[in-house]
């Protein structure tokens, strides 16, 4: 797991989850002021607003940073370094998946705290 984080660092993939979360919760705090013409954006408000846009444009915003971590290792040929360590296709791809959601786990309770 360890190997799979600094690929991530070294890959941008983390600074590119980071972007897109603070883009993510900005909108949150953006759309019901400018459209909505909210005087005062409560807390609760503020999140039932940005976990509508993570819901609404998640898809869109996060396919390409899945697409890209998962296929950077593909165009690499390091999937031939895996099989020579002892990791099948299975486990390459839950160790990718299982830092991903790590990563956005940790920059989700970042941007809680920052945006408090």
């Amino acid at each position: 797991m360890k190997l799979e984080f600094k690929k991530s660092i070294s890959n941008k993939i983390i600074y590119t989850l980071g972007v897109l979360f603070i883009f993510l919760f900005l909108l949150g705090y953006f759309l019901p002021i400018g459209i909505d013409k909210v005087k005062s954006l409560s807390y609760s408000q503020f999140f039932f607003s940005s976990y509508t846009v993570a819901t609404q444009l998640g898809f869109l915003l996060f396919s390409f940073v899945i697409a890209y971590f998962i296929n950077k290792e593909y165009s690499n040929k390091n999937i031939l370094f895996y099989k020579l360590i002892g990791d099948n296709i299975f486990t390459f791809f839950y160790k990718k998946v299982a830092v991903f959601i790590f990563e956005c786990l940790v920059f989700i309770i970042l941007s809680i705290t920052l945006f408090q």
